[in-house]
């Protein structure tokens, strides 16, 4: 058995997922370990990752040093997006993980998690031909134009759901109206930069990352596999604008959203809801599948 595990260090959470990769036409997982720690809380005004995030960090690759210990993991890959990619004390924190739990981390650029995502959502959506995927994850947002089922354009922009919630002060994650008006206007103009979207209408959207894919969990009322499940635009929006309309306390009790992820929600879906609007996506398709798969495909095919 061809045991291999992917570590992905976020912004929002750090997970473990361990695969048995012997047939990569079918892979299983044996298991899965999540974390959410806000690595990247407080980088918008320092640049680096915080003393008691690393630690918590730290203690949470020992214990998934542990768990691939006893599972006899054949081989790893420990990957780190855009917290660590944007810290100015990103060495400090490597050596520290490495000296101490023997974790060697890669720090992926934007446009590898891009082709990452592409990677794993192709593999479980073999028959998509034009579409749009969008990954928002805690720290960056991923936008990849696929045309014809090949990665034809790409880009990575710092509008993740921790990032924003932290840029915009939201004080316990309490939202104004007026905040929400400017969160807006924001991720409006960044996304506005990517030159690749303008003039694309009506191919429907690839929804990936945590935030992404809590829509389609709330709408089905249970946590169950949301891969290859579909929503119309219709529905994406009018369960956003529900969504958000909400006081964290009424967000935290959503079974289907959980206590952790509902804190920084308003946020995490103000990417999505811009990009369906703008090309006028006639619906959202959910993927379980992104980052993780696709770094765990590019091993294999090296085997």
């Amino acid at each position: 058995m061809l045991l291999v595990a992917i570590i992905d260090i976020g912004s929002n959470s750090i997970r473990l997922t361990i695969y048995d990769g012997h047939d990569p036409q079918k892979i299983t997982i044996i298991h899965k370990a999540t974390h959410f720690t806000r690595l990247s809380s407080g980088m918008n005004q320092t640049g680096r990752l915080a003393p008691d995030k690393m630690a918590e960090a730290l203690a949470i690759l020992a214990e998934f040093k542990q768990i691939m210990k006893e599972h006899n993991v054949t081989r790893y890959k420990a990957i780190a997006t855009a917290a660590v990619r944007a810290a100015s004390n990103q060495a400090y924190f490597i050596k520290n993980v490495a000296e101490s739990t023997g974790i060697d981390i890669t720090v992926i650029s934007g446009l590898d998690e891009a082709y990452y995502d592409y990677l794993g959502v192709i593999s479980g959506l073999p028959n998509l031909k034009d579409a749009v995927m969008v990954d928002t994850g805690g720290g960056s947002c991923e936008i990849v134009y696929i045309k014809d089922g090949k990665l034809h354009d790409s880009t990575s922009l710092q509008i993740g759901a921790v990032t924003l919630s932290d840029k915009f002060k939201a004080t316990d994650y309490h939202w104004t109206t007026n905040m929400k008006e400017q969160l807006a206007l924001y991720v409006h103009d960044e996304i506005a930069k990517v030159t690749f979207l303008n003039g694309l209408k009506g191919i429907p959207c690839v929804a990936v990352g945590g935030s992404n894919r809590s829509l389609m969990r709330v709408s089905q009322g249970n946590e169950n596999s949301v891969q290859g499940c579909e929503m119309t635009k219709r529905e994406v929006i009018s369960l956003i604008d529900t969504i958000t309309a909400q006081t964290i306390e009424e967000r935290k009790k959503i079974i289907a959203l959980g206590e952790k992820r509902a804190e920084n929600i308003v946020a995490g879906l103000a990417p999505i809801k811009e990009i369906i609007q703008l090309i006028d996506s006639p619906k959202l398709i959910f993927s379980e599948k992104g980052l993780k798969e696709g770094v765990l495909l590019s091993i294999l095919t090296e085997q």
